[in-house]
C-alpha cells in the first residue's frame, strides 16, 4: 500500500461530466428540470386554499392534502431526475428542486396551521417569557431545568424578543417557520459536507434529496436540538473542508506502529476528494475562530449534541483528517459546562444518570409507540416512520458495501453515521433517544443510500435506477407527511386553544393546581412556574376506573382539596390524543368533560370553541382540615 489514489476534485468544481445525452436529450434535460419545478410551485400554491384544517383526523394532514399536492411531489421527483443527467458541476438545478421540496413538505403546515405546532414547543416559548420577564436563569427550577442549565437558545431569543418587542404569543408566529427555515439551511450546508465526501454531484444531490424526505421525526421546530443540529453540521463542514489535514507521514526513524496507523489512515481515506487549497492565516484563524465559537453555542445550547460532536471530532482526528485540539477544546468546554454552568442539574441527575449508561431496555425505547394500545390510523403513522428508516438503512448498507466493492473506503463517512450509536447506551434521553440517534446518522445514512444509485463518478444513471429514485423521493415524500404529520390532530392548535391557554397562565397565581387532559395543548407557554401539574394519562392506570365511572367526583374533589387556586384544561388537541392512543379504553376524554358540565361542584372559568376551563364551584365549601 505504497501509494493512495484521490479524485483529483474541490468541492463544486471539477471536470466536465456528460452521460449519454445527444444534444437534443441534453437540451431537453436542462429545460425540463425547470419546467418541472415551475408546474411544482404552481400547483403547491394552487394547492395551499384548498387545505381544511377540519379535515384533518386520525392519518393527519395528508388526509387534508388535495391531489394537486401528490402531482406536486411527482413533478419535483421527475424534475431532480432529469436534473441528474444534466451536467450537474455547471447548474444548481437538482438545488432548487431539493429546496422546492423542503418547502412543499415543510412550508406546507407553517402556511396552513394558524399556530406553532408541538406542545413542546410552546414550552421553549415559556422559557423565553421566564428569561424575559425575570431577567435570570433558573438553574435550581421545579420544571424545565434543563433548559435552564443549558440557555444558550433561550438567551438568544430572549434577547432578540426584547430587542423587537416581542411577547410569546408573536413568537410562536415566527417558530411556525422554524422547520422550514432550518430544513432550507440543511440543504445548504450538507451539499458541501458531502462534496467533501465524493466528486460525484449527482450522489451528492441525491443524498441531500434523500436526507429531506427521510427527516420525518421532528427534531427540527423551534427547539435547542434543531439548532444546535444545524451548528453542528457546519462545524462538520469547515473540518471536513478548509481545516481538513492528510494523514502526516511519519518520520524515517518513527516504530514501525507509527507507520501501520499511518498506513491504516490512508486506507481507510482511500479515493476521498483532493482537499482544497491551504487557507491563508488570517482566513484560518477565522475558520478556526468559527469552529471554536460554534463548539461552545452547541455546548451551551443543548445536553445531548455536545456529545456526538466530540465523538465525531474525535473520529476525524483518528482518522488524521483533524488536528486533535479541535476535539480536546470540544472536551474541555463540555467538562467545564457540566461542571461550572451546569452542576445544579448535574447534580440531581447524575445518579440516574449512571445508572442508566450501558442499561439498553425499556426506557430507551419508551417512545416507541405501542401498536396494542393506539387506535389503526396511528398504527399506519408509526408504520411510515419505520418504513423509511428501514428503507434509508437498508439501502445504505447496500450503498456501503457498493463503494467497498468499487475501491471506495469511505471511512469518514462510516464513522459518522456510526457515531451517535453509543448515545443509546449512554443515556435513554427520556424515551426519545432511538430518534435521536437516527437523526444524528441521517445525513451520512443518506449518502450511502445514494451510493446505491451513483456508486461511483462514471456510473451511468440507468432507466431503473431512475425510476426507482423517483418512486422513493415520491414514496418518501407521502411517508413523511404521514410520520411527520400523522399526529397533527394532537399537535396543531387552534387560536382558540391558544386563547385557553393563555387566558390560564397569565391568571396563574403561585401554587395553582392545573389538571390537564393532557400535556398536548399549548402548556408552559408563561409563568409556567406557578403550576403544578396533573396531567391525567400519567396518573393512569391508578385512577382509571374512578375516571370512567365518577369523573365529576374524582376531579371535583381534586379541585377543591387543593389549598389554592385550581383549574382544570380540556382541548380538542387533548382529546384527540385520547381518540389515538386509547389510554383510557372504557372512555374518553369528551365524557370527562360532559360530567363536569353536568356535576355541581365545578364551574366553568373560561370557554371557548375548542377548550374550556373549570374551576371549583363556589357553592361547594372545601372539606376541613
Amino acid at each position: 500500500m505504497s501509494s493512495v489514489s484521490h479524485e483529483p476534485s474541490l468541492p463544486f468544481s471539477g471536470a466536465r461530466q456528460t452521460f449519454g445525452f445527444n444534444d437534443g436529450a441534453a437540451l431537453a434535460g436542462t429545460l425540463l428540470p425547470w419546467a418541472c419545478l415551475l408546474a411544482a410551485m404552481v400547483l403547491w400554491a394552487i394547492s395551499l386554499p384548498e387545505i381544511s384544517v377540519d379535515e384533518i383526523g386520525g392519518l393527519g394532514l395528508i388526509t387534508a392534502l388535495p391531489w394537486t399536492m401528490a402531482l406536486s411531489v411527482g413533478l419535483i421527483a421527475g424534475g431532480f431526475v432529469i436534473a441528474l443527467g444534466e451536467k450537474p458541476t455547471r447548474r444548481l438545478t437538482p438545488l432548487a428542486l431539493i429546496l422546492m421540496l423542503v418547502v412543499l413538505l415543510h412550508g406546507t403546515p407553517a402556511l396552513v396551521y394558524d399556530n406553532l405546532r408541538y406542545p413542546w414547543a410552546w414550552k421553549h416559548l415559556g422559557v423565553i417569557e421566564y428569561i424575559q420577564r425575570t431577567g435570570s436563569i433558573d438553574p435550581w427550577s421545579r420544571y424545565l431545568a434543563a433548559y435552564h442549565n443549558w440557555p444558550g437558545f433561550f438567551l438568544v431569543f430572549a434577547g432578540l424578543g426584547k430587542l423587537f418587542g416581542l411577547d410569546p404569543i408573536a413568537m410562536s408566529q415566527i417558530g411556525r417557520f422554524f422547520p422550514l427555515g432550518l430544513n432550507l439551511l440543511y440543504a445548504l450546508v450538507l451539499p458541501y459536507i458531502f462534496r467533501c465526501l465524493s466528486t460525484d454531484l449527482r450522489l451528492v444531490w441525491t443524498a441531500t434529496a434523500i436526507f429531506v424526505v427521510g427527516n420525518w421525526v421532528g427534531q427540527d421546530y423551534f427547539s435547542p436540538q434543531g439548532t444546535a443540529f444545524l451548528l453542528l453540521l457546519i462545524v462538520l463542514a469547515l473540518c471536513l473542508g478548509p481545516l481538513a489535514a492528510i494523514p502526516p507521514r511519519p518520520s524515517p526513524h518513527a516504530p514501525a506502529l507509527y507507520f501501520d496507523i499511518w498506513r491504516l489512515r490512508l486506507w481507510a481515506t482511500r479515493r476521498m476528494p483532493v482537499l482544497p487549497r491551504a487557507l491563508s492565516p488570517a482566513m484560518k484563524a477565522t475558520a478556526i475562530g468559527v469552529v471554536l465559537s460554534l463548539i461552545v453555542a452547541i455546548v451551551a445550547s443543548h445536553q445531548l449534541t455536545p456529545i456526538l460532536l466530540i465523538a465525531m471530532l474525535s473520529g476525524l482526528f483518528l482518522l488524521g483528517r483533524l488536528a486533535i485540539g479541535f476535539a480536546l477544546f470540544a472536551i474541555a468546554a463540555e467538562v467545564l459546562w457540566l461542571v461550572f454552568v451546569a452542576d445544579p442539574f448535574m447534580g440531581q441527575m447524575l445518579s440516574m444518570l449512571v445508572a442508566e449508561f450501558g442499561a439498553v431496555g425499556e426506557d430507551t425505547f419508551g417512545a416507541v409507540i405501542d401498536w396494542n394500545s393506539v387506535s389503526e390510523s396511528q398504527r399506519l403513522v408509526s408504520l411510515a416512520g419505520r418504513a423509511i428508516v428501514a428503507t434509508i438503512g437498508l439501502a445504505a448498507i447496500a450503498g456501503c458495501v457498493i463503494r467497498f466493492h468499487r475501491g471506495y473506503r469511505d471511512g469518514i463517512a462510516a464513522m459518522l453515521a456510526l457515531a451517535p450509536l453509543p448515545l443509546a447506551i449512554a443515556t435513554s434521553y427520556g424515551g426519545e433517544v432511538l430518534f435521536r440517534v437516527y437523526f444524528f446518522a441521517l445525513p451520512f445514512l443518506s449518502f450511502f443510500a445514494a451510493a446505491l444509485v451513483f456508486p461511483a463518478p462514471k456510473s451511468r444513471l440507468q432507466p431503473f435506477k431512475a425510476l426507482a429514485l423517483a418512486l422513493l423521493l415520491m414514496g418518501g415524500s407521502a411517508a413523511f407527511i404521514l410520520a411527520n404529520n400523522g399526529k397533527d390532530a394532537q399537535y396543531r392548535f387552534s387560536d382558540s386553544e391558544v386563547a385557553a391557554a393563555r387566558w390560564l397562565y397569565e391568571t396563574s397565581e403561585p401554587n395553582t393546581l392545573l389538571i390537564e387532559g393532557a400535556s398536548t395543548y399549548p402548556r408552559q407557554l408563561q409563568n409556567y412556574e406557578n403550576m403544578i401539574y396533573v396531567p391525567l394519562p400519567e396518573e393512569l392506570p391508578a385512577i382509571a376506573a374512578a375516571l370512567s365511572s365518577d369523573p365529576a367526583g374524582l376531579l371535583g374533589d381534586w379541585l377543591h382539596n387543593h389549598d389554592g387556586p385550581a383549574y382544570a384544561i380540556f382541548t380538542r388537541s387533548q382529546n384527540a390524543y385520547f381518540e389515538a392512543m386509547n389510554p383510557l379504553p372504557d372512555s374518553d376524554l369528551s365524557d370527562v368533560v360532559e360530567a363536569l358540565l353536568a356535576s355541581p361542584d365545578v364551574e366553568i372559568a373560561f370557554v371557548g370553541p375548542d377548550a374550556i376551563v373549570f374551576q371549583p364551584s363556589t357553592e361547594r365549601a372545601a372539606p376541613p382540615r
